[in-house]
């Protein structure tokens, strides 16, 4: 729903919460939900598709521990891919960096393109 934060307040977001797990005792976990790209929206008439170009540059992007470009993602490029939910992994990537993902599965669905990553943090 709109206005959603851009990609940098997420990504922020997410160094905030790295910050404060710095300063404190505990271990945590952090996880992010959300398909790669989708078209939810029923104007769109893209509905039922996703975008494979983009969810593999995405993919490329986290594999390579390329943050700032995925922070740079600006809200026209997300909801013109169906990307929306990648705003719940820009908190995670603030909270992960400068971490590379490690890809456990990744796969073009037509109707939405799914992928599980994990990051290991010192």
């Amino acid at each position: 729903m709109a206005p959603q934060p851009t990609a940098q307040r997420c990504f922020a977001a997410g160094r905030h919460i790295a910050r404060v797990v710095a300063d404190g005792p505990w271990k945590v976990a952090v996880i992010a939900t959300g398909g790669l790209s989708h078209f939810p929206e029923l104007s769109l008439a893209r509905v039922g598709q996703s975008d494979p170009v983009f969810d593999r540059r995405v993919v490329t992007l986290l594999e390579a521990g390329d943050h700032a470009a995925l922070a740079a993602l600006t809200a026209k490029e997300l909801h013109e891919t169906g990307s929306h939910e990648l705003l719940n992994w820009l908190v995670l990537l603030g909270a992960v960096s400068p971490a590379r993902a490690r890809v456990r599965f990744f796969r073009e669905m037509g109707r939405i393109d799914l992928a599980a990553l994990e990051w290991d943090v010192a």
